[in-house]
């Protein structure tokens, strides 16, 4: 049992146990540096020992507190093993967690909620301990209680529910994805796998979209942030690849030059040490023609 406890700051696996019946509740968790309920496992019924009582299995996961400071990370909340957890055999009670109304704050699991967002790669958080985060945290948001208020002393409950409050705080965009209804804040679309790429150029409007250009002048890893409503800022990403195609048009011959130097050095890498004699040889005996014709 793990009852009416205040957590400052958990990381990965920090609840790392095996249990025939689980109860959570009560619990304020003040902030998540990773995903605690990662190694929660239950114990399989064919390990339990045999008694003249029939053993009682299950798991409670209720009334707890997330204040989510400064934010929730994507898939802490993953807990894998609860697929292992079937209502047929186990006593499951799930009910009343309480999240503040922040999009900023709770952005993925506010979309996950609501329109399914991530749901592949929340799947894959934990795999290979079992399939049941994404039916956990689609309760947990189900179940949620009345969203509520947090400082370093209370929580205070507030009147509207957290899927209420998703109503009016998420929108949803066919071409941009779901954004933060009042900041415009875009919730990352970890499934989108153009999402994942290191660098971002500004080729097409579906890149203005991702709000991130590339600024060769500077560093790969120095972006721009774009406003897509303010005409100023596209007309300066436009501005930007105009400059960049300038450039790269007087610097054609240097660029060529560094090219081919490459394309030497990498084919001097590949040739086997064995083939680089008879290479060398048939250079001598071109050049030693050369000069004879010389």
């Amino acid at each position: 049992s793990l009852a009416y406890n205040w957590f400052g700051h958990l990381h990965d696996s920090s609840l790392d146990v095996e249990y025939g019946l689980c109860d959570i509740q009560g619990n304020t968790f003040n902030s998540l540096g990773g995903k605690p309920f990662l190694s929660l496992n239950p114990v399989q019924s064919s390990n339990l020992v045999e008694t003249n009582e029939i053993a009682m299995t299950g798991f409670v996961f209720r009334e707890n507190k997330f204040a989510s400071e400064p934010v929730l990370p994507f898939g802490s909340l993953a807990m894998p093993s609860f697929s292992l957890l079937s209502p047929s055999t186990s006593y499951l009670d799930i009910d009343s967690n309480q999240f503040p109304c922040s999009c900023q704050r709770l952005g993925w699991l506010l979309a996950f909620g609501k329109f399914g967002y991530n749901s592949h790669s929340l799947a894959e958080v934990g795999s290979t301990k079992g399939s049941g985060t994404t039916t956990f945290i689609k309760q947990l948001y189900d179940t949620a209680g009345p969203c509520m208020e947090c400082d370093h002393m209370e929580c205070l409950d507030m009147d509207s529910s957290l899927d209420t409050y998703t109503m009016t705080g998420l929108v949803y965009n066919s071409e941009e994805g779901v954004k933060c209804a009042v900041s415009g804040v875009l919730v990352r679309n970890y499934d989108d796998n153009s999402d994942k790429r290191d660098d971002s150029i500004v080729e097409s409007d579906s890149d203005l979209r991702n709000n991130t250009v590339n600024d060769k002048n500077v560093d790969k890893r120095m972006k721009i942030k774009l406003d897509l409503n303010d005409d100023d800022d596209i007309n300066a990403a436009i501005s930007l690849k105009i400059d960049d195609y300038e450039k790269d048009q007087n610097s054609e011959s240097e660029s060529d030059y560094v090219n081919n130097m490459n394309t030497y050095v990498k084919e001097d890498v590949l040739i086997p040490q064995h083939l680089r004699k008879e290479t060398t040889h048939n250079s001598n005996d071109k050049d030693k023609n050369l000069n004879t014709q010389a």
